[in-house]
């Protein structure tokens, strides 16, 4: 419904990781989702790439941004930003992805946004080579 269009980068090689697929799914879903959700009419970037011993996923946009104050709260369940509120949405995505990567597999999520510019979402994986 939205004019937001989504680039795509990935390796020439596959890059592998141990996880089950609806769960890396759901952390693909829910990132991609907030990322378009959030951005009116520019665009999305998701990139995966192997990082020595890991695996990382990128999902950028070009949307409001969350403001600095507030960006470790938006990894608690329910919490969303003062300025997503006009937005629909539970405050599970983040909370999830957070869950799955760090908690079931070992992984990292990390946050770099500021209020205007966007947010970029990044994962890391521990990958078999």
């Amino acid at each position: 419904e939205k004019d937001v269009g989504i680039r795509c980068s990935v390796p020439e090689k596959d890059v592998f990781i141990r996880a089950h697929p609806y769960l890396v799914g759901e952390v693909v879903g829910n990132l991609v989702d907030n990322a378009v959700k959030y951005t009116d009419a520019e665009s999305v970037s998701v990139s995966v790439e192997s990082a020595g011993r890991y695996a990382r996923l990128t999902v950028s946009d070009t949307g409001r941004g969350i403001p600095r104050g507030e960006q470790k709260a938006v990894f608690r369940r329910f919490y969303r930003a003062s300025n997503a509120r006009d937005r629909v949405g539970s405050g599970l995505g983040l909370a999830t992805v957070r869950e799955i990567v760090e908690s079931r597999y070992g992984g990292k999520v990390s946050l770099s946004s500021a209020p205007g510019m966007g947010a970029t979402v990044t994962v890391t994986f521990p990958h078999i080579i």
